[in-house]
């Protein structure tokens, strides 16, 4: 039966190709599209004559998340499916297996205002991304606002191409590491930054933990920050605080050096939470 559902999500599922084909060809109404952790439990899946782009045809869809999910599913079609919604697409998640086998893509998507990527590392050139085909990544989606980047590198190494490429930036979510660098998104503006990495626990003993503090507050139009799983002090906060004058949010999660205090002192910015 055709249902009229804007929004669906396949999820921890043993779906075919078949049998995904015939859903989304039910759904003429879709616009929101998520796939995860599906997995096909033949190793080596028979290829049939269906593929998303067959059963997405009527759709304008705007949201698309495909992570965790055996490629065959989509028969390598990424670029297919993102040329035949580049008009309408908004909002883009893939997983790493994806950026792996199609390289990312070369489709231009001037509607895309959020993007996803989750990543464990960027390749060479003979492996699969680098960070120079990031970049012309991002050069065709000019009027990207929001970017969350997964990676198990220093994320600094794409802030120069970010400033080029997406100057209308308003949220980034990355990982860090000691060495990261904000300094270089200084002339983005009213920017959100949420910052989660383990990695950044390592910084308590380190006097390179006042450089990444230092280094934020080069950022001098950051509207929000949010940091999960670092050690970062009350006093620190302060100090990002004050040295920030667009300021209007300090979100801090499952930081274990901050305390209760600073809430009080700092209320209606700074907001603590524990998970």
């Amino acid at each position: 039966a055709v249902v009229s559902t804007q929004s669906t999500g396949i999820h921890d599922c043993t779906i075919d190709e078949t049998s995904l084909h015939l859903v989304l060809s039910n759904l003429p109404n879709l616009t929101s599209l998520s796939i995860k952790r599906n997995h096909d439990l033949d190793e080596n899946p028979f290829i049939g004559e269906y593929t998303i782009i067959e059963s997405l045809k009527q759709n304008k869809l705007k949201r698309l998340t495909v992570i965790d999910t055996r490629t065959y599913i989509l028969h390598f079609s990424l670029n297919e499916v993102l040329e035949t919604f580049q008009t309408s697409l908004e909002y883009l998640d893939i997983g790493y297996e994806l950026v792996e086998a199609y390289n990312l893509f070369d489709v231009s998507l001037m509607h895309l205002k959020e993007l996803c990527l989750d990543m464990d590392e960027f390749y060479g050139p003979e492996d699969g991304l680098d960070y120079d085909e990031l970049e012309e990544c991002l050069k065709l989606m000019p009027n990207l606002e929001s970017l969350k980047l997964h990676l198990d590198d220093d994320c600094s190494l794409v802030f120069s191409a970010l400033v080029r490429c997406c100057p209308k930036l308003k949220k980034l979510h990355i990982s860090a590491h000691r060495n990261t660098d904000f300094g270089q998104l200084a002339s983005l503006k009213c920017l959100d930054l949420i910052i989660v990495d383990a990695d950044l626990l390592q910084m308590l003993r380190n006097p390179v933990k006042m450089c990444f503090v230092e280094s934020l507050k080069s950022v001098t139009d950051l509207a929000a920050i949010c940091l999960k799983g670092v050690s970062i002090t009350d006093e620190e906060v302060v100090a990002l605080i004050n040295g920030l004058p667009k300021l209007r949010a300090f979100y801090l999660i499952d930081c274990p050096l901050i305390s209760s205090k600073l809430c009080k002192n700092y209320k209606g910015i700074v907001s603590l939470y524990r998970t």
